[in-house]
């Protein structure tokens, strides 16, 4: 159960949801606590670091959000109405049949009403992994600043995309959502295998692929807990999740001509 997200917060709360046992010594630079933030050994923490965290990830909510045909350097996805809290992981996770390989810009539109109402913020996301291979797959992601009602997201680029399809989702109890291990495989074709070692639990693995629009087969994915498939015959392809991954991960896909995944912890 994830610790609280605002208020007092006592070190033995944080003992207790790292594993130990409620009254016995220890300090927030313990292995085990401060692995539920991803802290290094001797980093400083305030207890305000552990809003949220928990020994276990979970997923708030994670939903293809965009998927057209039209070629644009600008695509924002629709809305999804759901209860984020301060710390939480917002990523977006997109696939293009090609066009633009440079940088690409990911906002995260917060609100705090629900249907994008309310008051709005702005939170930049950063670049965890991108591939050019084939097709153009990628994962960017943030960290939520505060308690939000629903959310939209939205990439853009210098130049144009061909179509897109856009997935987003929320998860809680990730850690720090610092990428630690990422995974790019381009031109691949049938049966590309992704495999992640040396992993930091908690945390969540993002998986995407995209597949080439000369075949009419889908992209599949075998690991994860839960994929989204989407069978556009222009910009095809596939994305979804994995929890409380171990010190390592191994999956597969079929028909991905561009894999793009991530570890958050």
């Amino acid at each position: 159960m994830a610790l609280q997200s605002s208020g007092q917060i006592t070190l033995n709360q944080i003992h207790i949801e790292a594993g130990g046992t409620s009254g016995t010594q220890a300090a927030l630079n313990d292995s085990d606590i401060r692995a539920l933030i991803g802290k290094s050994s001797g980093a400083q923490s305030a207890f305000s670091d552990f809003y949220g965290a928990s020994s276990s990830a979970s997923v708030v909510g994670f939903a293809k959000v965009k998927d057209t045909t039209a070629d644009s350097d600008d695509y924002t996805g629709n809305v999804q109405n759901l209860s984020i809290q301060n710390g939480d992981l917002l990523v977006m996770a997109y696939t293009a049949r090609g066009g633009n390989s440079g940088n690409n810009v990911g906002t995260f539109e917060m609100y705090t009403g629900a249907n994008a109402g309310g008051s709005q913020t702005n939170i930049s996301g950063s670049t965890a992994v991108k591939e050019h291979g084939g097709t153009i797959t990628g994962i960017i992601y943030a960290t939520a600043n505060g308690s939000y009602s629903s959310m939209k997201t939205e990439i853009s680029a210098s130049s144009n995309f061909n179509a897109m399809l856009l997935f987003a989702g929320v998860f809680r109890g990730v850690g720090s959502n610092s990428p630690d291990r990422t995974f790019t495989g381009g031109y691949g074709g049938t049966n590309q295998s992704i495999t992640l070692s040396s992993l930091s639990p908690p945390g969540v693995v993002i998986a995407i692929g995209g597949r080439s629009t000369t075949s009419s087969s889908t992209v599949t994915f075998s690991g994860l807990d839960s994929y989204i498939n989407d069978n556009n015959s222009q910009a095809g392809g596939a994305a979804g999740y994995k929890l409380n991954t171990a010190t390592s991960f191994s999956g597969s896909n079929n028909y991905a001509w561009s894999i793009s995944a991530a570890h958050f912890t």
